[in-house]
């Protein structure tokens, strides 16, 4: 609480069964204990009567833990425009973890994906990772054709097309691509 208070300069209101979860409107939002979440899954629904701008969630590699605290914090992120997942722990070669913290920050792009289709969709950018990391180690000044680049890399770009990223990086490469 008074951590990001100094680091923001903010004043949240630290919600806790002790002050019945009272908080002030007029704050900049509200902090909660995931504990104090989990003990009382009816918050969430007090909480979704008012118009947020952004969830942060701490700690999020524990959610999988709990179903029901997830189901409770999947709601809230759909409902909140904005969600910001934090994990100090690395998701490694578990896809469906790193499948559930995506579904909480974009809900609407995640929910409709199988774990089939996520998975695939890795091993694509795995593949994708490992030719540019060559490519990019392989070419220098000399060497390098914008043209023959993208006649290399346009193929890739068109199988994924909601790969935004991906298209970003191109323009960036490439100005006249925009």
């Amino acid at each position: 609480h008074h951590e990001l208070n100094q680091k923001f300069w903010l004043d949240f209101s630290l919600t806790t069964p002790e002050n019945h979860y009272a908080y002030d409107p007029e704050g900049p939002g509200i902090l909660m204990s995931v504990e104090d979440f989990e003990d009382h899954p009816r918050l969430a629904d007090g909480l979704l009567t008012k118009n947020w701008d952004l969830l942060i969630v701490d700690e999020a590699h524990r959610l999988h833990r709990n179903p029901a605290l997830y189901n409770a914090t999947h709601r809230l992120s759909a409902a909140i425009p904005n969600c910001l997942v934090l994990s100090a722990t690395p998701i490694l070669r578990h896809a469906s973890e790193y499948l559930s913290l995506l579904r909480l920050m974009h809900p609407h792009q995640y929910d409709r994906m199988s774990i089939t289709q996520f998975e695939a969709m890795l091993s694509v950018q795995g593949e994708l990772r490992k030719r540019l990391a060559y490519v990019g180690r392989a070419l220098n000044d000399d060497d390098f054709e914008m043209d023959d680049f993208e006649d290399e890399i346009r193929p890739v770009i068109d199988l994924l097309p909601e790969d935004t990223v991906l298209k970003t990086l191109f323009q960036g490469l490439n100005p006249k691509a925009n």
